[in-house]
């Protein structure tokens, strides 16, 4: 199948991919979603969200800093840089050429990707834990730069009064990701209509390491479906049989960092 694929691709001139955290298990950053039936572990659910960062910013940075801490130092692995090669000979052969990624990692970046919708935000950033107009630091355009040590008078000695602030109004400063209880629409640099123009355009889509648990799956799968747009999936894990919306999905078991440079 996978050179039906390759074919696909070639005759296509408008390709879109999403891509989520299988495809960056190879470069060390663990999936979120753990167990037999893969679903979201309780501590993400309840850590992973607003709420818990208003009740609780301490232990709410604490696990986020546990959790996303070293990836930074992380780098791309093959499945990146075989869909940075695809990129860059879509665009020279004047094709359209777009990526969704729900992975925070930034690890298309540093592949040398270039159009990359960062769906759930990015590592690379913080902002205020207020909005606009309250706070310009705050969304939804609102971001700082996360720069090398801003934490760590909060990691040697974890307490509200070693939390970052913001320079403008003086609230906490928080993640720029899209928690759990947030809204796709809350942040422009989720570029969520740049993400449904994709969609809406896209002549075929691959979906590239996801477990289509989150809400742009189902959007992207549905916008798909209405459009009768072939898409194709590969994954470390076979098609399940009880999702309707993926009856249709040409389905690929196997690594990406192994599958994709096979499309070069």
């Amino acid at each position: 199948m996978i050179e039906q694929l390759k074919n696909t691709l070639n005759q296509s001139s408008n390709i879109a991919i999403l891509t989520g955290a299988g495809i960056s298990v190879a470069s060390g950053i663990s999936a979120f979603r753990t167990g037999k039936n893969k679903v979201w572990d309780e501590e993400t659910l309840t850590y992973g969200t607003y709420a818990f960062f208003r009740d609780e910013p301490v232990q709410s940075w604490s696990w986020y800093l546990n959790r996303f801490g070293s990836i930074r130092s992380k780098e791309p692995n093959p499945a990146h840089k075989a869909l940075a090669e695809l990129e860059k000979k879509a665009l020279d052969d004047n094709k359209n050429f777009h990526l969704i990624t729900q992975n925070i990692d930034r690890l298309h970046h540093k592949s040398g990707m270039n159009n990359i919708i960062e769906i759930h935000g990015n590592i690379d950033h913080i902002r205020c834990a207020k909005k606009h107009p309250t706070c310009d630091h705050g969304e939804p355009f609102g971001s700082l730069p996360f720069f090398e040590g801003i934490m760590q008078h909060f990691v040697n000695n974890p307490t509200l009064e070693t939390l970052p602030r913001c320079s403008l109004c003086g609230d906490f400063l928080r993640p720029h990701i899209l928690w759990f209880d947030e809204y796709y629409d809350g942040h422009s640099d989720y570029q969520m209509q740049s993400a449904l123009s994709c969609l809406e355009s896209c002549d075929v889509m691959l979906f590239v390491g996801t477990s289509f648990s989150v809400g742009i799956t189902d959007i992207a799968l549905r916008l798909l479906l209405d459009r009768n747009v072939p898409f194709w999936v590969i994954n470390n894990e076979p098609k399940p049989p009880n999702k309707p919306l993926l009856k249709q999905a040409h389905w690929i078991e196997g690594k990406a960092e192994l599958l994709l440079p096979r499309l070069l």
